[in-house]
Parts: structure tokens; sequence; C-alpha cells
């Protein structure tokens, strides 16, 4: 098999694999069969081209199509419905997230500029130099 062949089949998985809108276990058993196919069609196959690979065992979306189509309605729509719930809470954690490293990242920029104003830049030493002055003579007169 050469190299562009290997590309062509990994290319070819990567677009089923990306076509599933959910993928759970029964999801990731019908991959794992497709791919099997897909190896066992390429092994017989030696010189195949992406033409032939996609009119023996079809087009990508026409697989998947095929697999949700056959799929029970309910369970889908559970599955489905659970991603949902499972995307939005992904969305608010995250804004939580990103809100709380915000507030954060303002206190601690209003501490750091609230430390530079009370540092000390620098000292100033007075140094004060008392003499001693001639004391008055004292009066005697009394």
């Amino acid at each position: 098999m050469t190299n562009a062949q290997n590309k062509i089949i990994k290319n070819y998985k990567r677009e089923i694999r990306y076509l599933f809108p959910i993928f759970t276990k029964n999801e990731k058993r019908f991959f794992i069969d497709i791919c099997n196919t897909i190896t066992d069609y390429t092994t017989d196959n030696e010189d195949f081209t992406l033409e032939s690979l996609t009119q023996n065992i079809g087009e990508p979306k026409d697989i998947v199509s095929r697999y949700l189509l056959d799929m029970d309605g309910e369970i889908l729509r559970k599955s489905l419905s659970r991603n949902q719930y499972v995307r939005f809470s992904l969305v608010i954690i995250a804004f939580v997230i990103i809100a709380t490293s915000a507030f954060k990242i303002g206190t601690d920029y209003l501490a750091f500029l609230e430390a530079t104003d009370a540092y000390i830049h620098r000292e100033i030493i007075e140094t004060t130099i008392y003499e001693e002055s001639a004391t008055p003579p004292e009066d005697t007169t009394e």
C-alpha cells in the first residue's frame, strides 16, 4: 500500500468520524465495523482509489445518514439532548472561569497600584548640627 493510499484511508475514516453528531459506544462499535470493512476492502484490492472506495463502501455522509436513519428515534433524541446539556454546561463553566479570572486579575492589579503608591522610592536623611553658642553673661544686679 502506498503512502497516498494510506492518506486516502485516513481521510475517509476521519470524515466518517466527524460526521457523527454524537459518538456513544454504539457509534464507536459501528465505526469500528466500518473501519474493518475498509481494511478488508483495501487488503483485497491493492490498487484502490478514492473513487473505487466510495463506490464499493459508500460516501461517508451516506454511511452516517443510513446509520442515523436506522437508529431508534428516542435514543437519538435523548443522546442529542444530553449532548446539548453537556455543551451548555461547558459554556457556563468556561464563562464562570473567565469571569473569576478577570475579577482576580483586576483585584491583583489594584493591589499592585496601591503597593506602588505606598513604596518609598528614596529616603532623605537630614542631619542637623547643633552648635553650642556662647551663653550670655549672667546678670548679677539684684
